[in-house]
């Protein structure tokens, strides 16, 4: 058996360490590439997580919302109101805005004009506020048409409509309103019937597909 020279063992044992080293950077670099990629998934899953969870919370208060709609239209107020507002315009359909103004434009309020104007503010709130809701995107708008209809669009635009723009006429009137605030309240009316039109349509379009 030959004996290999310092020189030799000196060069074979840096070529042997060289390999040591070699693996281990190779094993260190294989764990940090698995360590990343599990950091990776844990992170992923915990982001499905929290959106999931989001989501979640959401609905439920979408649901919540919705729910509360509900219960504002079924109280016997609601009902009052919206059923003492269409009696006011069956007295004189052609005139009863008129004559709505005439009554808030008088020197002394009576019951009348005090119970007409709160089931007005009442009623058209509560028809906004849906409006303003779904497009918000709080409330879903199939919903909306699942509940109301073309019934409802009929009593927007022909009783509360011409009831609010009265109310609004008084006030300009009077100098309690600007005609700033005139436009812009007229505008809102406006959106409010355009959405009940939507409203109409998809309600029309669920109960053909029934």
């Amino acid at each position: 058996m030959a004996i290999r020279a310092p020189a030799e063992r000196a060069r074979l044992g840096r070529v042997v360490g060289l390999r040591r080293r070699r693996r281990n950077a190779e094993r260190w670099s294989t764990i940090s590439t698995i360590a990343a990629l599990l950091a990776s998934f844990f992170a992923g899953w915990a982001a499905w997580e929290t959106r999931n969870g989001s989501l979640e919370t959401g609905k439920a208060t979408r649901a919540s919302v919705w729910l509360q709609m509900l219960t504002e239209y079924a109280e016997p107020e609601m009902l009052n109101a919206m059923k003492e507002l269409r009696k006011w315009r069956e007295r004189d359909p052609a005139n009863f805005a008129n004559r709505f103004r005439a009554l808030l434009l008088t020197a002394e309020e009576n019951d009348e004009t005090k119970n007409l104007d709160e089931h007005r503010r009442r009623v058209y709130s509560f028809f906004n506020k849906l409006r303003v809701l779904v497009d918000g995107g709080v409330i879903d708008e199939q919903f909306v048409s699942a509940t109301w209809g073309s019934g409802t669009h009929t009593y927007v635009a022909q009783v509360l409509i011409p009831l609010e723009r009265a109310k609004a006429d008084a006030l300009l009137k009077v100098g309690a309103l600007t005609q700033e605030d005139y436009v812009v309240g007229n505008a809102i009316q406006d959106r409010l019937l355009t959405f009940f039109d939507r409203v109409a349509i998809r309600s029309k379009s669920v109960q053909s597909a029934e």
